[in-house]
């Protein structure tokens, strides 16, 4: 091997040595990150919760966009299972009622 040869392998661990220590706290942070926001429960005077018409009761909403059937609890967006409160991917995994609904609801199938 050249000392020119050397030199460049060296530079290459030393790059990939920095941005890999670089990463390591980073990676602790995406491991947190959604274990924080699924335990905020979502507020009905949420500016999204309101554009799309949340209601932590689905019986008492009165828009026509929703039908007799449609909650929380048998939407597609609604992760989890069991529990009354769990996250929901329309609202950036905030906590939302089983029993509710928004006009983001789709079948779960």
């Amino acid at each position: 091997m050249t000392d020119q040869t050397i030199k460049l392998q060296r530079r290459k661990f030393l790059r990939i040595l920095t941005i890999g220590s670089a990463l390591v706290p980073m990676s602790g942070l995406l491991l947190h990150t959604p274990a924080l926001a699924q335990q905020e429960k979502l507020s009905e005077d949420d500016p999204l919760a309101k554009s799309l018409n949340y209601s932590h009761d689905a019986t008492k909403v009165t828009v026509k966009q929703r039908e007799e059937d449609q909650f929380c609890y048998n939407c597609q967006l609604l992760q989890g299972e069991g529990g009354a409160w769990r996250p929901c991917q329309a609202f950036a995994n905030k906590l939302v009622n089983e029993n509710g609904w928004c006009s983001a609801y789709v079948l779960k199938t």
